[in-house]
């Protein structure tokens, strides 16, 4: 399928959605993210744009969430996400580095949440 993009002008575009469908994938066996057959897809293919569609994938499924006060839910992302990509880099590196990517995401939001959790202990007093 990813040969037809080209002709109608939708590489980028497809790839990005063949990445936040990979976005929803399980757990390997050995319980680390992503399952083994999308790690071997994804160095093969090693797309940037698949990477791209990835990440957006990730944010996406988590939903809705209950916040807490600041960014610890996202540090607490970050830090699996971390787990995984050293357990990536050998075997994966690809893999690893995009897994990184998004524990990289995750930690510049949980910036952004304790930002705003304090503007908003600020405004209550």
């Amino acid at each position: 399928m990813r040969a037809l993009y080209p002709e109608y002008g939708r590489a980028k575009v497809g790839d990005q959605k063949i990445g936040q469908i990979l976005a929803a994938a399980a757990l390997g066996d050995d319980g680390v993210w992503p399952c083994v057959p999308v790690r071997e897809v994804l160095e093969e293919i090693g797309s940037p744009d698949i990477a791209t569609g990835m990440g957006i994938g990730v944010y996406n499924v988590r939903g809705i969430c209950v916040r807490g006060e600041g960014g610890a839910q996202e540090r607490e992302l970050a830090a699996k996400c971390h787990t995984w990509s050293q357990q990536l880099a050998f075997e994966y590196p690809y893999v690893s580095n995009l897994v990184e990517q998004i524990a990289t995401k995750y930690e510049r939001q949980a910036v952004c949440e304790d930002s705003e959790a304090a503007v908003r202990r600020r405004l209550r007093y």
